[in-house]
């Protein structure tokens, strides 16, 4: 019985694009399947690839530690935890003030969203933050709908507009 090479022996041979196996390859269909993939995607002294951002390597992780990645993946959609107009005000606080401004807090996982907005003469000021682990400001960009807004140097969102935005996203380069 003729010995099979080595792993090892099979990609520095693809890597030399040597024959030195040929004989072998004829009777031997599993070693030829693995010299051709070696000469297809060379391995052997390459310089490793980069490894992927933290940030996406631990979400990746704890997506795969819950045992449903879907019911994860659907989880990402931050759920709202606070709303300033839900709560009612005692009876002699009432006012329209209250109408004028608003505060709403949005979760999801460890990451917090707090969105503080008040009504003005020429519309909406916004004022928001992000915290959280892994959360620098200064890899966070928030989406209020096409708007892109970065922090200022306090770690605060802050921009305005006519409307309300409809959609709140985060970005992150590093999560």
């Amino acid at each position: 019985m003729e010995k099979h090479p080595t792993r090892q022996e099979l990609m520095f041979a693809a890597k030399a694009k040597s024959s030195q196996f040929a004989a072998h390859f004829g009777a031997c269909e599993d070693c030829r399947q693995l010299f051709e993939l070696f000469t297809a995607f060379p391995v052997a002294g390459e310089i490793a690839l980069p490894d992927a951002p933290t940030g996406w390597i631990i979400k990746a992780r704890s997506i795969i530690a819950s045992g449903n990645p879907l019911s994860a993946l659907q989880g990402l959609a931050a759920k709202l935890s606070f709303d300033s107009w839900k709560i009612p005000h005692a009876v002699g606080v009432r006012s329209q003030g209250g109408e004028q401004d608003r505060r709403l807090r949005f979760e999801v996982g460890s990451m917090v969203l707090d969105l503080r907005a008040e009504k003005g003469t020429a519309g909406w000021d916004f004022t928001a933050q992000v915290t959280g682990d892994m959360v620098t400001p200064e890899l966070v960009r928030l989406l209020a709908d096409k708007q892109e807004v970065t922090a200022n140097t306090s770690g605060f969102y802050e921009w305005s507009s006519i409307k309300p935005p409809k959609h709140i996203r985060i970005k992150a380069d590093d999560l």
